[in-house]
């Protein structure tokens, strides 16, 4: 857990200097752990990070970090490298930090942004199911003659067997 945060807070300095957006929202995680769930995140043209973190009362908690960089980028598709890192005690044993090093694929479409990535763990096991990760945001349209700043999104998250849905604001930085 301490290593888990200490990581996030180490690069979230540089990402709040160096992105272009904050987003943030809530939801209900489905799955292995079935718990209210919050989202934060940060982003720009070429990184973004996402962190959903759910909760049971101050005892149950899952967070699953995710940071991804565009190496390869189009108008409407980007591909690079991610890390995941998720560090849970909704499971009866004690379970230590899971990191996973992959590759993400993200396609941005008009009010859509949908990303499929493949992670592999540092240690342990490869098991498929596991290592996928997809999400996808759809970006409600603001109403007719009104200019938002904001943009208001629904979510859904698949990663590790858990389902994450929500909904958030993406909120510009400058």
């Amino acid at each position: 857990m301490k290593k888990t945060a200490i990581l996030f807070f180490v690069t979230l300095i540089p990402v709040m200097l160096l992105s272009s957006s904050f987003d943030m929202g809530a939801g209900w995680n489905f799955g292995s752990v079935n718990a209210f769930s919050v989202i934060i995140g940060y982003s720009d043209e070429t990184f973004s990070t996402n962190w959903i973190y759910s909760f049971q009362g101050f005892e149950k908690y899952n967070h699953r970090i995710t940071f991804s960089y565009s190496l390869y980028k189009t108008s409407q598709l980007k591909i690079g490298p991610m890390l995941f890192i998720e560090n849970t005690n909704f499971s009866s044993e004690t379970t230590s930090p899971i990191y996973e090093l992959g590759i993400t694929i993200k396609i941005s479409l008009q009010n859509l942004n949908f990303s499929i990535g493949m992670g592999y763990p540092i240690s342990g096991v490869f098991n498929f199911s596991e290592a996928i990760h997809i999400q996808a945001r759809y970006f409600i349209p603001p109403p007719k003659n009104m200019k938002m700043r904001d943009k208001l999104y629904l979510i859904t998250d698949y990663s590790k067997s858990k389902i994450f849905v929500g909904v958030g604001l993406l909120e510009p930085i400058n």
